[in-house]
C-alpha cells in the first residue's frame, strides 16, 4: 500500500515533518481499524506530481523525462473478463 500526502514545494522541513507524522498516524489508525496488514510506504508529493499521476489514471499520458531517456506511461487497456476454471470431477 502506498499512502501519500500533498506538500507544496515551498514547505519547510518543519511543515514536511508535521505532514509526514500526520500521514503515518493516519496509516497506523487505518491498519488498526481494518486489520489490514502488509507493506506500507508513505510519500510526500508535490501537488503537481499528484495531479499528473491522477491524470494518467483518468486516461492521460505521462512522459517521464530523464537525462538520457524518456519513459511514456499510459493507462493499461481494460482486460477482457476471464471466466473461472471449473472442475468437473
Amino acid at each position: 500500500m502506498l499512502a501519500c500526502a500533498l506538500v507544496g514545494r515551498r514547505a519547510d522541513d518543519v511543515e514536511r515533518a508535521l505532514v509526514e507524522t500526520a500521514l503515518e498516524t493516519q496509516v497506523a489508525r487505518v491498519v488498526a481499524e481494518t486489520g489490514v496488514r502488509g507493506r506500507v510506504q508513505t510519500a510526500l508529493l508535490d501537488p503537481a506530481v499528484f495531479e499528473a499521476l491522477c491524470g494518467t489514471a483518468r486516461g492521460g499520458t505521462l512522459v517521464v523525462v530523464q537525462e538520457n531517456r524518456r519513459t511514456v506511461l499510459r493507462p493499461a487497456p481494460p482486460r477482457a473478463s476471464v471466466r473461472p476454471i471449473t472442475w468437473h470431477g
